[in-house]
């Protein structure tokens, strides 16, 4: 094993060099999905396929830490694929600008071992549920709000609609461009979907329940999930 990633092994043994073999999905490369690329590309993951439609703008700066000033006005994918290359040459990025949708995620899915969640918003993060019900591939819902984050990590059941069946009406919940996000969180919230990631890949079973903290106000809880009778996963 080479001395870059010497660390891991002594963690994680063969399994460390198993990564490099590994395929992730990213689904959105904004806060959330962009410092999940990073830290993935960092830990040896050089496979990587990243989806998102958006250009960077300047308020995507204080969060989106893997781009720069210089990259204003590009796509994400493709600036975020020019800096994984420079973190390590070897990876192998593939990135379509596009957004998820019922359709198309079952083509994005091919050949993938996990898929992290970098969406914000509920609709899509649902269909992207089924389509890994579908494909049998575990994903890891990550999400944030002001100053609270919560991540999941499904395997099978429970799943996303265990938890919320349907998406909430337009307008019901806040979102961050009114209330604002903490810069910090999106990268607290992305190492834990990176560690899930990571312990999935490396064949270690993944935390149950659905973790939420509130750095800012020092709160950290798991909580309990349990499958929903007529959810459309615990038929599977």
């Amino acid at each position: 094993m080479e001395d870059r990633f010497a660390r891991h092994e002594a963690l994680l043994g063969a399994a460390s060099a198993g990564l490099a073999h590994k395929r992730a999905l990213i689904v959105g490369v904004g806060a959330l999905g962009s410092a999940s690329a990073e830290r993935l590309t960092r830990a040896g993951v050089r496979r990587l396929r990243i989806i998102d439609p958006d250009r960077l703008s300047p308020s995507n700066l204080p969060r989106q830490t893997a781009l720069h000033e210089g990259d204003l006005g590009a796509l994400k994918v493709e600036a975020l694929a020019r800096r994984l290359k420079e973190i390590d040459a070897r990876v192998i990025v593939e990135a379509r600008a596009a957004r998820a949708t019922p359709e198309g995620l079952p083509a994005l899915l091919e050949g993938v071992d996990v898929v992290l969640d970098g969406l914000d918003n509920f609709e899509a993060r649902l269909w992207l549920n089924d389509a890994c019900a579908a494909a049998k591939i575990p994903w890891i819902y990550g999400g944030v709000l002001a100053t609270q984050g919560m991540s999941l990590t499904i395997t099978g059941r429970p799943c996303l609609r265990c938890l919320m069946p349907e998406a909430p009406p337009p307008g019901l919940l806040p979102e961050n461009a009114e209330i604002g996000v903490l810069n910090t969180l999106p990268w607290l919230i992305a190492g834990v979907q990176v560690t899930e990631a990571i312990k999935l890949l490396a064949g270690i079973a993944p935390r149950a329940g659905l973790l939420v903290m509130d750095p800012w106000r020092g709160e950290f809880e798991v909580r309990s999930i349990e499958a929903r009778a007529g959810c459309a996963c615990v038929a599977q």
